[in-house]
């Protein structure tokens, strides 16, 4: 089985700029019929993120997970 070159292109553009992720390429066989989906999926550091800042945090200028 041969993958067309332009879902290897579509595959490999997913991949570009991506420092951390998942890019993925399923292909669905249902007798001759041939079907291709490509998945990607972000992973974010755990510190490049807000978590858990509240209104009431921000106006006295930090972090509610700070003591």
């Amino acid at each position: 089985m041969n993958i067309p070159k332009d879902v290897i292109k579509i595959l490999e553009t997913e991949i570009d700029g991506m420092e951390y992720g998942l890019a993925t390429l399923t292909i669905h066989r249902r007798g001759s019929s041939i079907r291709y989906t490509i998945g990607r999926e972000r992973s974010f550091l755990e510190d490049t993120y807000i978590k858990g800042i509240d209104e009431s945090c921000l106006k006295n200028g930090r972090n509610k997970n700070e003591s």
